[in-house]
Parts: C-alpha cells; structure tokens; sequence
C-alpha cells in the first residue's frame, strides 16, 4: 500500500507539473500519460530485475563487495527511466519486485527448474539493503525537521488539520474493508498505520523548485513556501499521531493477552484436592 501509493502519488504530482509547463490542464492527456509512464516503467524495471538476479548470482556472488554493485545499477536504472520520460521511482519498485521473487516466477520455473531456487536474494543482502534505506531516511528527516519553519503558526495549523482528517477517514475506511479474514491486532494497526514519510516531503518540495527556477514572482514563491511547509508539518504531525497510536495499540494488546492468565488461579492438576480441602471445611461449619 504504501509503495504503490507513494509511486502513484509521484507520477500524479509530476504529471500535473508538466502541465502547468505547457500552460493547459487536459484531464484526458493526464490520465493516458499517467497510465503510459506506469505501465513502461514497470515494464523496464520488470526487465532489468529478471537479467540482474540471473548475472548477480552466476557471476558476480564471489566478487567483494558486491551488494554496493545492485545499488549502483538502480541508479542508472533511474537516471536511464528519466531520460526516456518515464518514472524512475516506478522503475526501481519494479526493479526490487523482480529481483527479489525472480526465483518463484513462472519464468525461472520453466527456464531453470531446480535452478530456480537458488536465484533468491539472501538474508544478507536484504538487511544490507534495509540498514542502507534506514540511513538515508534518517538524514532525510533531519533535513525536513532544519527546513520546518515554527514561526509560521498557520502551516502548523493546517498540517494538524489534515492529519486528523485523514486518521478519521482510514479509520472508517479500514474499518469497512478489513472484517473478514485478519486478527484482531492486524485490524487495530491497519487503522493508525498512516504515516507520511519521504514521498510526501519530495512532493512538497517541487513546486517551490518550479517556481524558483522559473523565476515565477514573489507571491507565488510565496504560495510554494507555503505548500511545503504545510506538507512539512504534516509529516510531522502524521509520524508522531501514529508512533503514539501504535504505542497505546500495543499496550491494549499486551493488557489482553495478560487477563486470561490472570484468571486461571487454579491449576488443573490442583483442582481435587481444593475440592476436597472446600468440603472439609463445610462439614467442620
């Protein structure tokens, strides 16, 4: 949910910028350059994923350092996907996806057989993978908490505002689309997982490096400033809200767990001899 939407919320963004570059909005070239950028930069993504996982594991295992060398080609991967006017960051989930389930796609099965199993990303590669992501959004978030401007109250205000709007709505929303089928804790986390992280802050951001680089006027630099800092404290607002939901979900849950515990005072193997020791008591009464 979160990469998909992330993604398409990106390509939705950079699809209206461009039209603002052409000085018209057409809802219908909108849609089918949407629709032509995702389903071409999966499919290069998609691509490059299938051939990298088979040279990576045939060619390129014993090699030092060779983890550094998927992050490498992700990056040209991206600047390529740009170059041709199609998303880098659909490409790059595309990318992912493919190398890492290439061993139980039905192209491995029938192309390598028994072979298949062994074109599979090892644990080591993805906690490397994982540690490289947590850095990266670590000095993110500490240039989004440098750019935050507390001075402007009513940027605040808003983010605040929409924050809890949209903690109301997937409340609701995840309430009537997960009954069936999920645990009890899942259901309670899907309605506070949702916070805003890196797309949200990037967004944010392009508007006011459209309007600088364009040389718009001041009040609408202005207007862009104010965009990113209603988006900036969104972010805030919407990983704190959620950080401090999960804690008190879990809490509920932990106290739950505990009750039925509480309750069994008498074990079962116990449980004659009390008999007996209730009944001598009320013969002495």
């Amino acid at each position: 949910e979160s990469a998909l939407s992330d993604i398409v919320c990106l390509i939705v963004a950079m699809s209206f910028l461009e039209s603002f570059d052409s000085g018209s909005i057409n809802a219908d070239s909108i849609l089918v350059n949407i629709l032509v950028t995702m389903l071409a930069s999966f499919s290069i993504g998609v691509v490059f994923g299938y051939l990298w996982i088979v040279i990576l594991k045939k060619w390129l295992t014993n090699m030092a350092n060779s983890m550094f060398t998927t992050f490498a080609l992700a990056f040209i991967i991206y600047g390529l996907t740009n170059l041709l006017g199609m998303n880098g960051g659909m490409a790059i989930l595309a990318f992912g996806i493919a190398a890492a389930n290439f061993n139980i796609s039905p192209l491995a099965k029938r192309s390598m057989a028994e072979r298949a199993a062994d074109m599979a990303l090892s644990d080591n590669d993805r906690n490397f993978y994982s540690e490289i992501v947590f850095i990266l959004q670590t000095y993110f978030f500490v240039y989004i908490g440098i750019s935050i401007r507390f001075n402007h109250w009513y940027s605040l205000l808003a983010g605040a505002i929409f924050v809890a709007l949209a903690f109301i709505t997937r409340y609701f929303t995840m309430s009537l689309t997960s009954k069936e089928g999920i645990a009890k804790r899942d259901r309670r986390l899907m309605r506070i997982l949702g916070p805003k992280g890196l797309v949200a802050a990037v967004l944010a951001s392009l508007p006011l490096q459209w309007a600088q680089s364009t040389h718009q006027s001041p009040d609408i630099v202005e207007a862009c400033q104010t965009i990113q800092d209603v988006a900036y404290a969104v972010v805030l607002f919407s990983i704190i809200t959620c950080s401090v939901l999960v804690i008190i979900t879990e809490k509920k849950q932990g106290d739950a767990t505990e009750q039925p515990e509480n309750k069994a005072t008498v074990p079962a193997a116990e449980a004659p001899e009390v008999q007996q020791q209730y009944a001598d008591t009320a013969d002495d009464w």
